[in-house]
């Protein structure tokens, strides 16, 4: 088994800058210098087959975009998908000693994209107050298959706190925008169930989610069992912390000990922030109070975007905090998968298994076999723009929304009679989230389904923030779209949609006349 040092204060290891020459990159990561006469296998992103960003009216409701990889990089990275290589298991498991950092021993056939893979954790760990010393992790399929990690690891570590209190199962709280993938991992692991209802007030859909029911304007649960519990929030879409601390204390007085609270930091419809310190802090708070408190952060958006654009701290600066989600193929400028689960150093080994064909015996992952090539360019892909470029990359996305809100003032007025009514928004995530009062505050279904909004692809959820007054979800909800920012919605792009929604609204105006 190989017992190599790695050196962690070399340049590779953290996020540069400024970024790297591409050539080098992959000549490292190749291991050599490329045959003059390899020919070229991939083509530029505007002439991929089928892309449906290249359209005139591209999909403006999705967090995903083309992927502007230089050719040589994104050659290479096809080379090592073809090549087969598997990063089964975690990689950054090992431990410092005097000469350096000694990584468990991988599979042998793959060292160098599981070396990677090392690297591209402790850069992303970097960021976010971590090291390879203080925290595990690998990148994964996506958001949904870290969420899910986080939940099954808060719930071995609940469950080794607290084997068995009075009221058995688990409680997670979220709020009704947390993402979906968090209700799957509880519905998935036999944590509870979850569901949506349709309101017998207002006819809409709200997120109700399993043994919670509704008595005129009155959200009461209808029975004591676990699963997702919906805690409130306010005006911007962010946890409550007050109505936190309600159905926490509700469903303690019960008998639950095991509770996993899941903040976002960028809900996919608003693009809000939970209160990650004060989340944090109540943890903590808790942990020494009776109970077990698990807090996994969701950022799975802004995870790219925060560190680059603000001092904002939402994951391993907080102790309360012990793993995080972040998703490199919407803001982190890699095409999918390449979904980053992070936790605190040793979480993951509570979910391991042994596995008499893998060289260190035990996969501690969801994914298990999954292709190292990602693993790979991500690292090549982080050096080459450097923290600069992210942050550039970053800001050119929230000037261009905070253009495109003003442009929408402009066009339909402002209040919250508007026709079109932009809800409050993160400063630090391109979202800008809005109510479009073509009938019944929403665009009709049949609309959506015709050009130019079938292409436009506008998809809405209903946001229900707690009432100042009743304290209770308001009734109705309200419908809102997202639109996402991102590289392929230029203001050529944006002007093409606002004329297209002028024009929407003009014939409805008419029809109702």
């Amino acid at each position: 088994m190989s017992t190599t040092r790695e050196d962690l204060t070399t340049w590779q290891w953290s996020w540069p800058d400024v970024g790297h020459d591409t050539e080098e990159l992959c000549r490292i990561v190749r291991g050599g210098d490329r045959p003059a006469d390899l020919p070229p296998m991939v083509l530029p992103a505007d002439q991929y087959p089928g892309n449906p960003y290249i359209k005139a009216a591209p999909p403006i409701c999705y967090p995903g975009t083309p992927v502007d990889l230089p050719p040589e990089m994104a050659e290479l990275f096809l080379q090592i998908q073809l090549g087969q290589v598997n990063n089964i298991g975690c990689h950054t498991h090992g431990e410092q000693d005097v000469l350096g950092w000694k990584p468990m021993p991988g599979e042998g056939c793959f060292d160098d994209t599981q070396l990677r893979e090392r690297m591209a954790i402790s850069m992303i760990a970097g960021l976010l107050g971590g090291n390879l010393e203080t925290v595990d992790g690998y990148l994964c399929s996506g958001g949904t298959e870290a969420n899910r990690m986080g939940v099954l690891v808060g719930r071995e570590w609940t469950r080794d706190r607290f084997p068995s209190p009075p009221q058995q199962g688990e409680i997670i709280l979220g709020t009704g925008l947390s993402h979906y993938s968090l209700y799957q991992a509880v519905d998935h692991f036999d944590m509870g169930r979850s569901r949506m209802v349709k309101c017998e007030v207002c006819g809409r859909t709200h997120r109700m989610h399993h043994r919670m029911g509704n008595i005129g304007h009155t959200y009461v649960p209808d029975n004591y069992g676990p699963g997702f519990k919906q805690v409130g929030m306010n005006e911007r879409g962010q946890m409550d912390m007050v109505d936190l601390e309600r159905v926490f204390r509700l469903w303690f007085d019960r008998g639950f000990r095991r509770f996993i609270i899941t903040p976002t930091v960028g809900t996919s419809l608003m693009g809000s922030i939970d209160p990650i310190r004060e989340i944090a802090g109540f943890a903590d708070a808790m942990n020494t109070g009776g109970a077990a408190v698990y807090v996994h952060v969701d950022a799975a958006f802004a995870g790219f975007t925060v560190p680059f654009v603000s001092d904002y701290k939402f994951a391993f600066e907080h102790p309360g905090v012990q793993s995080v989600t972040l998703d490199a193929d919407k803001m982190g400028r890699l095409p999918y998968p390449a979904g980053v689960f992070l936790a605190r150093k040793e979480l993951m080994n509570l979910i391991a298994l042994e596995v008499a064909y893998v060289r260190h015996g035990v996969d501690d992952t969801i994914a298990g076999s999954r292709s190292g090539a990602i693993a790979a360019l991500a690292w090549m892909r982080w050096q080459q723009v450097g923290f600069d470029g992210m942050q550039t990359y970053v800001q050119q996305q929230l000037t261009w929304r905070d253009q495109y809100a003003a442009l929408l003032r402009e066009r339909f007025g402002t209040g919250d009679d508007a026709l079109v009514k932009i809800h409050p928004y993160s400063a630090w995530v391109p979202f800008l989230p809005v109510s479009i009062n073509l009938e019944d505050g929403k665009i009709p279904s049949e609309i959506l389904e015709q050009e130019p909004w079938r292409s436009w692809c506008l998809r809405a959820e209903e946001f229900s923030p707690l009432d100042a007054t009743t304290g209770l979800p308001k009734c109705p909800s309200e419908t809102v779209y997202k639109l996402c920012v991102m590289p392929h919605v230029d203001p050529p792009t944006f002007d093409r949609f606002v004329r297209d929604l002028e024009g929407l609204l003009a014939q409805a105006a008419e029809r109702a006349a």
